[in-house]
């Protein structure tokens, strides 16, 4: 279970693909606001973990452009789509030296960022570009966050099977990689080293996705079927038992399992089963354990001026409880160490971001 929407903000973003996950419309009758049901009632994030560290971004820029933050890096540095009267949406850096443009201007041509992430010091996107004509293809771009220009790193990209997630586009000890659509349906990860070359292509009988390397995860589930994860490294196997009823999405370590009401966590081998909620609970997509062991999800829509608002938790697996981030999100999104969610409306959005690594007890 995976729910991501496009986002619907003051920020013109269809350039943009899918980055966020917002609120549905509410019901005519919202159920009141309230956390994924777990051990427990939340506990509040300023005394689960004294040590963590939020930020905010404006979504107003004092140049007068919109800013929408995608990855953030740092309590000063992120980047993300700005946009102002009479410009199309550019994806940039923002950092205490202004505004710094990313994306290549491609007159003409529409355009979509598709994936991105960082390591290393430098960033990496797919930019798909779709010609006059309807054709498209995706090239992958990096940047050095230090400055300089942004440059092609791979055009071989194949076809990537994306899935609008933070695991689209893996760094891993200085290389790139990503999975593409093989011959057949089957599997292609693709891999190229961060300073440039040739792109190499290992080949895997089956439809994959890539979870958190080297693990790749089935690219469709099937409810109350067992599901067999493929170590792309060693070519080795991981069954996940069945769960009778339910579809099973999982990473190396944890399993979400679901059913037409109801949201659990599991370890790969089907134990230690901890109920989350009911149907008000709503995933963003994170990798389970990315940061520690964490997994997080929002709870029941309500109504207001603002627009339609959920609370934002974090679910500590180690502790067994969950936590109240906030009580009234927007969009919500988390990228790599940080976790991102919105507030206000479109004429005071404001964006808040928290350093996942700052959860320490």
């Amino acid at each position: 279970m995976d729910l991501r929407l496009r986002v619907a903000t003051g920020v013109a973003v269809a350039a943009v693909g899918t980055l966020f996950a917002l609120p549905a419309p509410p019901p005519l009758t919202p159920p009141a606001a309230s956390a994924p049901q777990t051990t427990g009632p939340p506990v509040p994030l300023e005394t689960a973990w004294p040590a963590a560290v939020p930020g905010t971004i404006p979504g107003a820029q004092p140049d007068g452009s919109t800013f929408l933050p995608l990855l953030v890096l740092g309590p000063d540095l992120s980047t993300g789509m700005s946009s102002g009267a009479g410009r199309a949406p550019a994806y940039v850096l923002r950092s205490p030296a202004g505004i710094r443009e990313l994306s290549p201007n491609v007159t003409g041509m529409a355009r979509s960022l598709d994936a991105y992430t960082s390591g290393g010091g430098q960033l990496f996107w797919f930019l798909n570009v779709k010609d006059i004509s309807g054709g498209a293809h995706q090239t992958l771009w990096t940047a050095d966050v230090a400055g300089g220009e942004s440059r092609v790193l791979a055009a071989d990209t194949g076809t990537p099977r994306l899935r609008g997630g933070s695991l689209d586009l893996q760094v891993v000890d200085g290389v790139v990689r990503w999975v593409a659509e093989g011959p057949g349906g089957d599997t292609e990860v693709r891999s190229v080293p961060v300073t440039g070359g040739a792109v190499a292509v290992a080949r895997y009988p089956g439809k994959f996705v890539l979870s958190q390397w080297p693990w790749g995860s089935p690219a469709v589930s099937t409810s109350g079927s067992s599901v067999e994860l493929l170590n792309f490294e060693t070519r080795a196997k991981l069954k996940v038992p069945a769960a009778k009823g339910r579809n099973v999405n999982c990473g190396p370590v944890w399993c979400r399992s679901t059913d037409d009401a109801t949201l659990e966590l599991r370890r790969v081998d089907g134990t230690d089963v901890r109920p989350i909620g009911g149907r008000e609970v709503g995933l963003i997509g994170y990798p389970i354990g990315r940061v520690r062991d964490l997994d997080i999800f929002t709870g029941a829509i309500s109504n207001t001026m603002a627009g339609p608002v959920r609370p934002l938790i974090v679910y500590d697996i180690a502790g067994h409880r969950s936590v109240l981030v906030s009580a009234v999100a927007g969009a919500v999104g988390a990228r790599g160490d940080f976790l991102l969610w919105s507030t206000g409306d479109n004429e005071g959005m404001v964006w808040h971001f928290l350093d996942l690594r700052t959860l320490r007890s």
